[in-house]
């Protein structure tokens, strides 16, 4: 029996090896690189990522810089800010934060309709401008590390009226841990919008320039339920820095940026300025509440990336 290693491997090779028709029916990456995310309000994180996209022309012999229906794919696996809905988030004491990173995946596909196309600039470069649908989800894959515990304000504070008010299961304990809700479904989401490309067409190998902006709901940024709209933007830019000369030269260097925003009021809420567990309160004491709070703060993502493909097909790497 074939081994995980050499089905990847078979499917990079198929997916470095290029067009299949005269045409380029297909565009697609496989990106490793850094990235910073967070949340507003809140701290932010760095931490590594693999990025996998395809786009196919619908149509026999279709070309996905021209053609005017296109299915396309997108799975990400990285870390996403799971952030703690609470005024506990705008809390300064020492360097803990509330906000909180898990390892976890994002899947989205759809359809993209393209009334127009155009020659940009010069030739061998063609801009299109689409319609986009879009649906997906986000979820972690281990939500380590998610619990932060601290001090209830003491009885005689003046905190302590507002904080009880808001969270009534801490009154009687000295300790609050805030978690994000376990869930057994994904996050959902779903969009619709405007994507803006820019292809280069004198090289299958390089991607194109993308802006992509949609009006849709996400329950990551809305309390984990489809409510209000949340717009989307997303940018994605191939650096001008040829690997290689000649026919084969190829722009395989990124860079990306994500922002998902919930269109409607804020809601400042009061601020608590808590003092941190110590390092000896576990989650399971008996004086500490568990407090699940769900995550309801835009998101933002900034990065940079390798795309494997191409190297994969430019240095005939493969997995036996």
């Amino acid at each position: 029996m074939n081994s995980p290693l050499h089905w990847l491997g078979s499917l990079a090779a198929l997916l470095a090896a290029g067009p299949i028709y005269s045409a380029q029916p297909v565009e697609s990456r496989a990106t490793v690189g850094f990235q910073q995310t967070g949340a507003s309000s809140a701290a932010s994180r760095q931490a590594f990522f693999f990025d996998f996209f395809i786009l196919r022309a619908l149509g026999q012999g279709a070309d996905v810089a021209g053609a005017q229906w296109n299915l396309w794919g997108n799975v990400r696996v990285a870390s996403v800010p799971q952030q703690i809905n609470s005024p506990v988030a705008r809390l300064s004491a020492g360097a803990l934060n509330v906000n909180q990173l898990a390892q976890s995946a994002e899947f989205v596909t759809g359809l993209e309709y393209r009334p127009k196309a155009w020659i940009w600039q010069q030739p061998g470069c063609v801009r299109t401008l689409g319609w986009v649908l879009h649906a997906g989800a986000t979820g972690p894959l281990e939500a380590k590390d998610s619990l932060s515990i601290f001090e209830v304000p003491a009885p005689e504070s003046p905190q302590y009226p507002e904080f009880r008010k808001r969270y009534p299961a801490a009154a009687g304990v000295k300790y609050a841990g805030f978690v994000t809700p376990d869930r057994n479904r994904f996050q959902r989401q779903w969009g619709a919008g405007l994507r803006l490309a820019t292809f280069d067409t004198s090289s299958a190998s390089n991607a194109p320039a993308t802006y992509l902006l949609t009006l849709g709901q996400d329950e990551a940024v809305t309390g984990g339920s489809l409510r209000s709209a949340v717009g989307r933007i997303d940018v994605f830019y191939p650096l001008p820095v040829p690997l290689g000369s000649g026919a084969g030269a190829f722009r395989a260097l990124f860079l990306f940026g994500t922002a998902t925003l919930r269109l409607g009021q804020a809601d400042p809420g009061p601020t608590f300025l808590l003092n941190p567990a110590p390092a000896t309160v576990r989650g399971s004491d008996a004086n500490v509440a568990i407090l699940a709070v769900p995550g309801n703060r835009d998101t933002y993502r900034i990065g940079v990336g390798l795309d494997v493909l191409p190297l994969l097909g430019r240095f005939k790497i493969g997995i036996r």
